[in-house]
């Protein structure tokens, strides 16, 4: 493996463990690291920490600004039918 690969992570599972990770980029063999999955919840427990080549990132994808739009737009239509006595379409907790 090249020395300059970067290695991105954007699944929504881990692929590879801070162990081999640290390991990795300690003994220089990862030009840099991004990460949106972590091993532990909290970015700064990680021995990843340590590394200037690593970026931590939330697990944002939907944040964009059309799905924001259309998640308002869909949150606002299911209010009024439900202010119209109507079932949401949506409901979790339907009652029976």
């Amino acid at each position: 493996m090249k020395e300059t690969v970067h290695f991105i992570n954007c699944t929504q599972w881990r692929v590879v463990g801070d162990a081999a990770l640290h390991d990795a980029l300690k003994g220089g063999k990862r030009g840099g690291t991004a990460l949106d999955v972590f091993e532990s919840y909290l970015p700064e427990e990680t021995p990843l920490a340590v590394f200037d080549n690593v970026s931590f990132q939330p697990y944002i994808g939907a944040n964009t600004t059309d799905a924001q739009l259309k998640a308002g737009a869909q949150v606002s239509e299911q209010v009024i039918m439900a202010l119209r006595g109507e079932e949401p379409e949506h409901l979790v907790n339907r009652s029976k």
